[in-house]
């Protein structure tokens, strides 16, 4: 049984950067100082990660929110109020889709620090095209399933277009999927089965579809029906005992750590409820995750918790060899 970890979503600011972005709010410094203090971060963060997972990802420090860099150039989008996240207590920037969506000019690098993932295996977080519609106002498209797919092109587009840039090896593609556990229609399992397509045709690696904040029980077999060569599932939202009888022919990636809690968990139990989650699957290889974005918790807390993934897998490791 192979065992990967690997991140889910975004890594916590520091107090220090958090000050930088306030004062660049008001107009009291540049967007140079503040990338500069986010790069900072990121080598450490980089660091720590290398050191105890098995695919690195960039921690997303600049990313305001889930959509934010695509909100902010995507032509034919803008953004018009907030709203809560789910049930975090953060918030999200709404998508106002006003015409046909396209590219311009590359931007993706200026949110993430591609130069750092360069000579590393890497993981690239990025939203779900199915998602980011239903969070949306849709003023531009009088077809749904055309600006879904639409969505598609220009998030996978502009991430492939970064890592030809800068030479990147990645290995994995998650694109973050809370609304895939909600429910799927019939239209909408096409459509998730055509967004698998495009950004696997795009990138020739593998492939995650990332659920979170709900039980995933409902639409699982759809999920591994889609294409997709990894589904996440939050097993903090998600009993074991829902995933009795989906038999799973691929891979799964379980989140066993709560990002959600400042409760720092132990190693063993992790393993356990991994170790369940696989009984009642048969998946072929497990990715130990958090089950979302670590950036709710203090730094320190983040860093325990991806500590904790790094000894779970150990102990898996030991408990199936």
């Amino acid at each position: 049984m192979r065992v990967e970890t690997h991140l889910s979503g975004n890594l916590p600011r520091s107090e220090v950067l958090f000050r930088l972005l306030r004062r660049h709010s008001r107009g009291k410094t540049s967007w140079e100082e503040v990338r500069a203090g986010a790069e900072r971060e990121t080598i450490g963060w980089i660091y720590f990660i290398e050191n105890n997972l098995t695919l690195v990802t960039d921690p997303m420090l600049l990313w305001h929110d889930h959509f934010r860099p695509f909100t902010e150039n995507v032509v034919g989008m803008e953004v018009n109020g907030l709203s809560r996240w789910y049930d975090n207590n953060t918030f999200y920037k709404v998508p106002v889709i006003k015409s046909k969506l396209g590219l311009s000019e590359p931007f993706l690098d200026r949110y993430l620090f591609p130069t750092l993932l360069r000579g590393r295996k890497v993981k690239l977080i990025l939203p779900d095209p199915l998602t980011m519609y239903r969070l949306s106002l849709n003023n531009g498209y009088s077809d749904e399933s055309e600006l879904v797919i639409d969505l598609s092109e220009v998030i996978s587009t502009e991430a492939h277009r970064m890592v030809l840039k800068w030479a990147l090896d990645v290995r994995l593609v998650q694109l973050t999927a809370p609304e895939m556990a909600r429910r799927l229609s019939e239209d909408e399992l096409v459509l998730v089965r055509e967004i698998v397509g495009s950004f696997r045709k795009k990138f020739g690696c593998a492939l995650q579809l990332h659920t979170c904040f709900f039980p995933a029980g409902r639409t699982l077999r759809s999920l591994l029906d889609s294409g997709a060569d990894i589904v996440g599932i939050d097993l903090h939202a998600t009993p074991v005992s829902a995933l009795k009888g989906v038999d799973v022919d691929r891979e799964l990636a379980l989140g066993v750590v709560d990002a959600r809690s400042v409760v720092v968990e132990e190693p063993n139990a992790c393993a356990s409820l991994a170790e369940k989650a696989v009984d009642a699957t048969g998946a072929r290889a497990v990715h130990l995750t958090a089950n979302t974005d670590l950036e709710y918790l203090p730094v320190e807390v983040a860093k325990e918790k991806l500590r904790v993934l790094s000894e779970c897998a150990r102990l898996l490791r030991e408990r199936w060899t």
